[in-house]
């Protein structure tokens, strides 16, 4: 996972650009459709009207790879893409009819999210409850003795302790996204690779260390991996999700960035809210002292507006939360619940599995629309 400098873009929305676009066109005639297809996704498939003497018209994609197929009375046109692609091509509507189509690439993460369907409630596709480990593991007492947790968390109230917790690991460990996750899954030994000269971890090691250090003190948390629509996206970005007994409510935090986020009173947002202001357009407010590495500031534009609307379009966390979870071994099973938007492609099965050979561990996966369940309160 790569700093949200170098992302790639997200999704797929397609939008034909009448007004702008016609060349000798008349507003307020549309005699033509065209039926604009991007793959194989025929219910993401959108008619346009088109004016009946538009002879240009510009079609932009945010998909970063796929193809456009667009269909006329008497043409189908398909049209292979990536994200450097911008051409020209003729869709000859009936025998006396063409029209150019010049085809661009766009960037808008936070339309893709604010164009993506609620997640629906009413989704009753079961999956295990979410559990967590007790602080009483004997491995999380390690961890909190280790490295005097107790003392780093302070006297204060729930919050500053919670997030005292976090500037910690933020300081201690540098985020390279470079850097592959180590066979080593537990915070014991990826803070040991970094004590003898690991030179850092990436976001799903920052915050497999964040997750334990919090489950030691005695507050249920989650890793929680944040996903862009567009499947080809590789890049993406871990977060955890920590339980505050005092608001009775989750709150995200990022030990990537040292970053979290308030509403108007102050009150830690969580990452539900974040992805529900992003796409109603209301404010959030960043820590001030949020940043990469303390080597440069987290703008608030790019983080929110660019990188975590593109990220925090679907979402996927463990069933069980504890030390060593993502370890993996022979003989183990890892389960995983899948928040996905009803318009995602990828809906069924609703339980699928697969099987690591080289080390022997299953992965069973529950694909749910319900964020209701999937953020259920400890």
């Amino acid at each position: 996972m790569k700093s949200f400098f170098s992302v790639l873009l997200v999704t797929i929305i397609s939008t034909v650009y009448i007004s702008s676009a016609m060349v000798d066109g008349v507003p307020g005639m549309f005699a033509r459709t065209l039926e604009i297809v991007e793959d194989s996704l025929e219910y993401r498939s959108k008619r346009y009207s088109v004016p009946d003497n538009a002879r240009h018209i510009e079609y932009a994609t945010l998909y970063c790879k796929g193809t456009v197929k667009i269909i006329a009375n008497n043409d189908t046109v398909r049209v292979p893409y990536d994200k450097s692609t911008s051409g020209e091509f003729v869709v000859r509507y009936d025998d006396t009819t063409n029209v150019l189509v010049e085809l661009f690439y766009q960037s808008d993460p936070l339309l893709t999210l604010q164009n993506a369907c609620e997640f629906d409630p009413r989704d009753r596709r079961e999956f295990p409850a979410f559990t967590y480990d007790s602080a009483n593991h004997p491995r999380l007492i390690a961890l909190r003795t280790r490295y005097k947790l107790d003392s780093i968390a302070g006297n204060g109230n729930e919050v500053s302790r919670i997030l005292n917790v976090m500037h910690w690991v933020h300081n201690t460990v540098k985020h390279n996204g470079s850097m592959a996750m180590l066979e080593s899954k537990d915070a014991m030994s990826l803070l040991s690779e970094v004590e003898h000269g690991r030179p850092g971890l990436d976001c799903r090691g920052l915050a497999t260390i964040l997750n334990e250090c919090y489950l030691s003190l005695g507050y249920k948390s989650r890793i929680v991996s944040c996903l862009p629509k567009d499947t080809n996206d590789r890049e993406y970005h871990v977060v955890n999700t920590v339980y505050s007994r005092r608001w009775h409510k989750w709150m995200m935090v990022d030990a990537t960035h040292d970053a979290y986020f308030m509403d108007k009173h102050g009150v830690l947002m969580s990452i539900g809210e974040v992805r529900q202001r992003l796409i109603q357009g209301r404010s959030i407010a960043l820590n001030p002292e949020a940043n990469w590495n303390k080597t440069s500031s987290t703008e608030s534009g790019n983080y929110l507006n660019y990188y975590l609307a593109k990220n925090l379009y679907r979402f996927v966390c463990t069933v069980h939360s504890g030390f060593g979870t993502e370890q993996r071994g022979a003989g183990k099973k890892i389960e995983y619940v899948r928040l996905n938007p009803p318009d995602y492609y990828y809906q069924k099965p609703d339980r699928f599995e697969s099987f690591d050979g080289r080390s022997g561990t299953k992965f069973v996966s529950y694909r749910t629309n319900n964020d209701r369940l999937f953020w259920q309160l400890p």
